[in-house]
């Protein structure tokens, strides 16, 4: 006799149903991960670079961007790797920056005239396309890109500071080579060594990056006299000092060798030159891309749309200003980049009319020139009068083309020449139309004569 068999009731499938529900949910949801991109962009750049980038599962608004470098052999996935056991990828999530992470099969190019020309089609261009790819697809932040990187990735990382100084607001170097150098010893002046990261960008008079290096002085791959020559080379760069501002000795974590610490800080007491050098320490230092050193350097641990390490006043960049009454951004008229054209308010669209690379000049005053047009900011004809026409013109280091940034609050300023500095930019009639044009008024703490610069 066949058995019968009892059809399956509802409760049952139920039963059954939920215990797979059940499981599913169980699963954990897919985490972020490190992602080949394969359309990055390359042009003229050499064939055989990669791009990688990780995306956190929660990234800030316009997040910063830290360029990830491998050591020699490593590839993307050694160097993130590392970087996952020193804490740099917990800091990125925690943090919400994105990460890109390069990849070349050898040891990256860091002494030929093509990589240490800006734009000359080298390696350190490559890497620079992959920032632009960045900025444009995940909407980062250009006024807050930083590097680091081991061995062969510590040394492009010094390329990339000297050859893309525009693009670099800091890095941090493990066991690298002096820009220009060898694994071998070479002896220059520290001018000398200036003039060399110098020349990689001719003509370059912005800001230059913030370093931080890192070596063991019995390294037997690249020479210790490597971290001497770079103290000597960047601090001359950046036009600091030959004694630092202070020296320490110390341990780190759970190493026994000690640590000579040496810190060079500019006026406002900001750390800009950062030196470490492991006693005994071998190549691969006991420290290599430890977060809690290299994150707060770079300022990786501060959310916010500028750099946070500045001496006074705004930090150093490309902008877009916007009005804090119409939410409209300054703008050179009808694209235009002739001498005395008019700057109004229009709609922000991404136009480079509507970009400006605000630098320092010192005492608090800053030039503010136009990245479609090269010129100034310009007050027409160093006048103070209430309606006086704010224009384009050639950079001529007058008065009326610096001016000071004062901070009115939630991150908006007034911008006031510095030979009318009882007046300020200023939208007429507070108008809040596309077109309106910007001139000069006294400053009355209207919201139509407060700017703030955001990432364009």
């Amino acid at each position: 006799m066949t058995p019968r068999t009892r059809p399956m009731t509802s409760h049952v499938v139920g039963s059954l149903l939920a215990v797979c529900l059940g499981l599913f949910a169980a699963l954990p949801m897919k985490a972020a991960s490190l992602q080949l991109v394969p359309n990055w962009g390359a042009t003229g750049v050499p064939t055989n670079l990669s791009m990688y980038i990780y995306v956190p599962d929660r990234v800030v608004t316009n997040p910063p961007i830290l360029v990830l470098l491998h050591y020699w052999g490593g590839g993307a996935s050694g160097i993130f790797a590392e970087a996952q056991n020193a804490g740099i990828v917990a800091a990125a999530d925690q943090y919400g920056f994105i990460m890109v992470v390069p990849q070349n099969p050898d040891c990256w190019d860091v002494n030929s005239t093509a990589t240490l020309t800006h734009d000359g089609g080298g390696h350190t261009q490559g890497i620079a396309q992959m920032v632009k790819y960045a900025v444009n697809t995940y909407h980062a932040n250009s006024n807050r890109v930083y590097a680091t990187g081991t061995s062969c990735g510590a040394m492009m990382t010094e390329a990339l500071l000297a050859v893309y100084p525009d693009v670099f607001k800091a890095g941090a170097a493990f066991s690298g080579q002096v820009v220009g150098g060898a694994w071998t010893p070479i002896t220059h002046t520290a001018q000398e060594w200036g003039n060399i990261a110098r020349a990689c960008y001719p003509g370059y008079a912005g800001p230059r990056p913030r370093v931080q290096i890192w070596h063991g002085t019995a390294d037997g791959i690249i020479n210790y006299s490597n971290q001497v020559e770079a103290i000597m080379q960047w601090g001359n760069v950046l036009g600091l000092s030959i004694n630092p501002t202070r020296t320490t000795t110390l341990t780190i974590g759970n190493v026994t060798n000690q640590w000579t610490h040496q810190v060079w800080q500019d006026a406002c007491g900001n750390t800009i030159l950062d030196a470490w050098s492991e006693q005994n320490g071998p190549h691969g230092t006991d420290a290599n891309l430890n977060a809690q050193y290299v994150i707060p350097f770079l300022g990786l641990n501060v959310v916010g749309p500028v750099d946070p390490v500045s001496c006074g006043g705004l930090a150093n960049g490309t902008y877009k200003l916007i009005a804090r009454h119409s939410g409209k951004a300054l703008d050179a008229s009808g694209n235009a980049t002739t001498n005395g054209t008019q700057i109004i308010q229009w709609t922000y669209g991404g136009g480079n009319n509507q970009r400006w690379t605000v630098t320092s000049l010192g005492g608090g005053l800053y030039k503010i020139i136009g990245v479609q047009s090269g010129k100034s900011i310009d007050i027409s004809n160093w006048g103070t009068a209430n309606g006086t026409k704010v224009q384009l013109w050639d950079y001529l280091a007058g008065t009326n083309q610096k001016f000071f940034f004062n901070a009115t609050s939630g991150g908006y300023y007034e911008i006031s020449p510095s030979h009318a500095t009882g007046s300020c930019l200023d939208v007429s009639g507070a108008s809040t139309a596309d077109g309106a044009l910007v001139q000069l008024w006294q400053y009355l703490s209207g919201n139509n004569q407060q700017w703030s610069p955001q990432a364009p």
